[in-house]
Order: structure tokens, then C-alpha cells, then sequence
């Protein structure tokens, strides 16, 4: 099981994001991180802070390559950052709930 984070540049692309995989059962649940901010260092040396949404969903690590395509097919020419963080522990009642309600590998 992993937590997949996704960072996206909207609000909005967060929001549909987020119903999209849990309507195709690819995540269980998220969490939305409405304000958060990126800070990066540019090419000419000054830095640059973009607010960003982070959303947080719980699934199986075997259908982060379906979460992957997925966003890249929709999102092709906005493509979010994805990655994912594996769950060593969990609650085990927490644990079968993602079992069974997310796709069937």
C-alpha cells in the first residue's frame, strides 16, 4: 500500500483529479492540501514561489502505473507530479477497507 501524492498548479485540477480516481476506485480517499507553495531556484538565479495544491490519496501500490497513464492521458500537456511514499504500517480495519474498495488486481 502506498500514499500517492499528486501536486498540481490549480485548485480546480486537484478537485477533478481527485474524483476521477476515486470513481474509477484507484484511490481510496484524499486529502487536500489547498495552500500549499512551491519554491524553486530559476535558471537566472532568483527564486520563484507558486502556490501548488497537494493531494494525498491512499491505494495499492500495484495501480500507481494505472494513476500514471490515467493522468497522462488527461493531463498530457499539464501533467501534475505524481509520486508515490509507501505505508509500512497501517490499522489493519484501515487496511482492509483499501483492500476492498479500490480496483481488483
Amino acid at each position: 500500500m502506498v500514499l500517492i501524492h499528486i501536486v498540481t498548479n490549480t485548485e480546480q485540477q486537484a478537485i477533478e483529479i481527485t474524483d476521477l480516481l476515486i470513481e474509477r476506485k484507484l484511490i481510496l480517499n484524499a486529502l487536500m492540501i489547498e495552500k500549499a507553495k512551491m519554491r524553486k531556484r530559476l535558471k537566472d538565479g532568483t527564486y520563484e514561489t507558486r502556490p501548488q495544491t497537494l493531494v494525498i490519496g491512499k491505494t495499492k501500490g500495484l495501480l500507481f502505473n494505472d494513476i500514471d497513464l490515467l493522468l497522462r492521458e488527461k493531463y498530457s500537456k499539464e501533467m501534475p507530479t505524481l509520486y508515490s511514499i509507501a505505508i509500512v504500517n497501517m490499522d489493519w480495519d484501515q487496511a482492509d477497507e483499501l483492500m476492498a474498495e479500490t480496483l481488483k488486481i
